[in-house]
């Protein structure tokens, strides 16, 4: 049978478009570029919570639940849970940009907190979520937290907002984290017997936030149906090396 992928994540993961009144998941464009033009038939399958933090998806209580309940008023499954449901080959894990708008309201509250430690916070529970695959034998895809409004502002925006300069920092940061999670990962996975990689993708790099793309939504947050199809095609050949590689070890086991 054919290999399944698992999207899990927020918002940019369930395809929020259209203020919540459509949902246009990057998995479904995923699915058709690798099935038609890479020649590896698989199925896509999009999961998680509009609204949602990395930390809510990564606590216990979340984790095995079937059925928890996103700001939208639709039900999605825990990451632990998806697991045994699916039984997917590899896991595609894109989440943090809620956690950075909660960081950036308690650096603008809280003088103690800096944006080191709330990075840090966020890198924890995203490693969690990884770590979740990794216990099951399941490679996964670190994607980073996507570009927005936010996140290209400018000192001439911090003046008149300056939780958005907090906003950068521990995006910078966060991303920084997750891509050297990544490298400490598979230094980890190389000198030992472990056969569950992650592989680290620079969404920004991608599918880049302007103001007048086309791929991006009104909101400087979401992307449109156009930037969700285009993060599909964009991480189509790496899930297609990463699938190649897992059954090319799975034969040779």
């Amino acid at each position: 049978s054919n290999p399944t992928v698992l999207c899990f994540g927020a918002s940019l993961t369930t395809g929020y478009t259209k203020n919540g009144r459509k949902f246009h998941p990057y998995s479904s464009n995923l699915q058709t570029k690798l099935s038609e033009d890479l020649g590896v038939p698989c199925n896509c399958v999009s999961n998680g919570g509009n609204g949602e933090t990395a930390s809510n998806f990564a606590s216990s209580s979340h984790l095995s639940n079937p059925s928890n309940v996103d700001v939208c008023g639709r039900k999605y499954a825990g990451l632990r849970y998806c697991l045994e449901e699916h039984r997917p080959s590899l896991v595609i894990i894109m989440a943090g940009t809620n956690d950075l708008v909660e960081a950036s309201d308690t650096l603008w509250n809280n003088k103690v907190q800096t944006p080191e430690k709330e990075a840090n916070a966020i890198l924890q529970s995203l490693a969690t979520l990884h770590k979740v695959c990794h216990d099951a034998g399941i490679s996964t895809v670190a994607c980073s937290v996507p570009p927005s409004r936010a996140s290209t502002s400018t000192s001439e925006d911090w003046a008149a907002n300056s939780s958005l300069k907090d906003y950068c920092m521990v995006w910078n940061l966060l991303n920084e984290k997750i891509r050297a999670f990544c490298e400490e990962r598979r230094k980890a996975s190389s000198s030992s017997a472990l056969s569950s990689l992650v592989d680290y993708f620079d969404v920004a790099e991608h599918v880049a936030y302007f103001p007048e793309s086309s791929y991006w939504g009104h909101d400087g947050l979401h992307m449109s149906a156009k930037g969700y199809d285009r993060l599909g095609e964009r991480l189509a050949p790496m899930v297609a090396d990463i699938l190649g590689r897992t059954k090319k070890e799975e034969e040779e086991k």
